[in-house]
């Protein structure tokens, strides 16, 4: 906060723009993080969770009996005693939203240190733009940073950034109690934050790199002498466990990425590029680190973790570096902006090609194309003659153009899912901020007023527009579907007794979550489960095992591989259905999504069970989206037939 220049402004209500600033920006972030409840690896940590609550139900999941993750966090211990006090939905939302503020201050913090002594409007536009850029690294749109659910990652990630502003400030030993403290939450975060904050001292002073020699020598002493953890360093992944790891986290890997992930890595490498070529000091140290260390993070894991299979080294997912390259290139496009725009002619177009770039982020060839262009032209700016006011206007007028083009393909693709929204979706407004629309009219508003910071529109006018974003973020940013709320905060009495039964496992085909928050039972095999498989030898031979077995019996086809891809289907024949539960380790129950009138109905033996509330999701790809709705199951006594 004091680092602001804002703070020194001599104009009276320079606090009360600060603050409105501050709320309308936290506003922003809130909606382009709408909060869907326990998702994506939050299912993990609050799996984990029950478990230790409940170590003869969801404790006997192969997932926790092969645990190989969860003892590196104290995120799950923390959850748990959340859970025990107040419930999983209540547990969740106070982890998301405490996380979340958490992350946001460290943000302010960082950016704060990074652009001190520099004109508020780049310090502000810097935040703008961290707060609503694309946030997704790596491939296959998996992560990103700040995440709106309940993993340690967004603590670790605030840990880091805290870390480096107070290194950025001069207290070195604060920063290495910050990267510590991220250390404990999720090692691999923190490793990225320290092998940044190690660059940049390198870069600053290269008598820092003699330090990595000792350091290098004590690992490589200790994975010899077989010392725990680290013995995995010297450990090679073996085949059939590599098989298993490359078909469910092809993500771990570099070189099986798409050429997504590629030219997302190449926007963001160009942008952090450029902008450490227009600033000074440590803060342009900073840059080149997170640059460098989102390249050597890749090289080491195609070098030892796809070339030699070293466990520790594709375990750790050294590649996770580019969180900070990502927070970093968000925050540097700023700087792009505003200094390119005074600049000749070759930073004009490497200015507009960066822009295009990041509108094409996500789409391959196109992203690295204008990546590697935006390059080569700030290379040549030193040999281009000056932008004239025509050149320039001409180069605005191209970007407005494209953008106004691909604003007007992306309504194109969302359009289609309005109308036919069923009475139970709470997911469109989580869809329109995925399209983009609303970041570009937030980003192109902050770089507007960037170049004209003279202007200050009423105190009272400021006051009104930040009023309206908190309204907006108070209404849109929970929006869970009633579906998602009976899994979190009610377990089902009627579907417990019709499987009291039968203890054992649940085979759950439709999603993952149920048997665990539901039922409190272990799942027999789920999507999730697959998050273990790198972490693990015995849980990734148990799911190649199980999900061959319930293919092969007609349970799921191909399709049960991909994420939110499984469709209503009947029943396999009986002779199928005999066989696969005639298996010792058969679950006790198998249940799948019934739709009257496209599913045969069920037969040996099987029960219809109704759900409070219909489950409700977004299908498809990034051309072709539609609704599916599942309210009955079908519920088959397996194990024993």
């Amino acid at each position: 906060m004091i680092s602001d220049p804002a703070f020194h402004a001599r104009r009276p209500d320079a606090l009360g723009r600060w603050w409105i600033g501050v709320i309308s920006l936290a506003a922003v972030f809130a909606l382009g993080r709408p909060y869907a409840g326990v998702r994506h690896d939050a299912r993990l940590y609050f799996g984990d969770a029950l478990a230790r609550l409940h170590p003869w139900g969801v404790g006997r999941d192969p997932i926790f009996l092969n645990d190989g993750q969860f003892g590196f966090s104290l995120y799950s211990e923390l959850t748990s005693r959340l859970i025990a006090a107040l419930g999983v939905d209540n547990a969740s939302l106070l982890l998301v939203i405490g996380s979340l503020l958490i992350w946001f201050a460290a943000m302010f913090a960082l950016t704060g240190r990074l652009f001190a002594g520099q004109p508020p409007e780049r310090l502000w536009l810097a935040r703008v733009l961290v707060v609503v850029a694309p946030a997704y690294y790596g491939a296959y749109r998996i992560f990103s940073y700040a995440e709106p659910f309940a993993t340690p990652r967004v603590l670790a990630e605030a840990l880091v950034l805290g870390g480096l502003a107070a290194f950025l400030g001069g207290r070195r030993l604060l920063a290495l109690a910050c990267f510590a403290g991220a250390g404990l939450f999720h090692p691999i975060m923190a490793v990225g934050g320290l092998a940044v904050f190690y660059l940049t001292l390198c870069l600053g002073d290269r008598r820092w790199f003699w330090a990595l020699v000792p350091g290098v020598a004590v690992i490589v002493a200790a994975a010899a002498l077989g010392l725990p953890l680290v013995d995995r360093l010297v450990e090679v992944m073996d085949h059939d466990w590599r098989l298993v790891v490359e078909a469910r986290s092809p993500h771990i890997f570099p070189s099986l990425w798409k050429l997504e992930g590629w030219g997302r890595f190449a926007v963001q490498a160009a942008t952090l590029g450029a902008s450490a070529a227009l600033m000074r000091g440590t803060a342009r140290n900073l840059m080149l680190a997170a640059l460098v260390g989102g390249v050597g993070g890749i090289l080491f894991a195609l070098a030892f973790g796809d070339g030699l299979s070293l466990v520790l080294v594709l375990q750790a997912q050294t590649w996770r570096t580019l969180w900070l390259t990502a927070v970093l290139a968000a925050a540097g496009l700023a700087v792009c902006i505003l200094e390119a725009h005074g600049r000749g002619l070759g930073a004009q177009a490497a200015l507009g090609l960066l822009v295009l770039g990041w509108l094409q982020i996500d789409s391959g060839w196109p992203a690295l194309l204008f990546a590697g262009l935006a390059v080569a032209a700030l290379v040549a700016d030193r040999w281009a003659p000056p932008a004239s006011r025509m050149v320039r206007l001409a180069a605005w007028s191209a970007m407005g153009l494209v953008a106004v083009t691909w604003a007007g393909a992306q309504v194109g693709l969302v359009a289609p899912l309005f109308p036919t929204r069923p009475a139970d979706s709470n997911h469109l407004w989580g869809v329109i901020w995925n399209t983009g629309l609303p970041s570009l009219a937030v980003a192109a508003t902050a770089s507007a007023w960037a170049f004209r910071p003279t202007f200050r529109p009423p105190l009272a006018a400021l006051a009104a527009g930040g009023a309206v974003l908190v309204v907006a973020a108070g209404l849109l940013w929970d929006r869970r579907a009633p579906y998602e709320r009976f899994v979190e905060g009610y377990r089902a009495q009627d579907l417990q007794r019709m499987l009291a039964a039968r203890p054992g496992e649940v085979l759950w085909l439709s999603d993952d979550l149920e048997p665990w928050f539901v039922l409190h039972r272990a799942s027999w095999v789920s999507r999730t489960q697959a998050a273990g498989v790198v972490f693990s030898r015995p849980l990734a031979q148990q799911m190649r095992n199980r999900t061959y077995r319930l293919r092969m019996s007609g349970f799921a086809g191909d399709n049960w591989r991909t994420l939110y891809s499984y469709l209503p289907r009947p029943l396999p024949p009986k002779a199928k259905v005999e066989a696969f539960c005639r298996a010792p380790d058969a679950p006790a129950w198998v249940v799948t999504p019934y739709a009257p009138g496209k599913v045969a109905p069920p037969a040996l033996g099987a029960t219809l069970w109704a759900a409070p509330v219909a489950q409700v999701r977004v299908m498809g790809t990034t051309t072709a989206r539609s609704w599916s709705v599942v309210r009955v199951y079908a519920v088959t006594p397996c194990r024993g037939r």
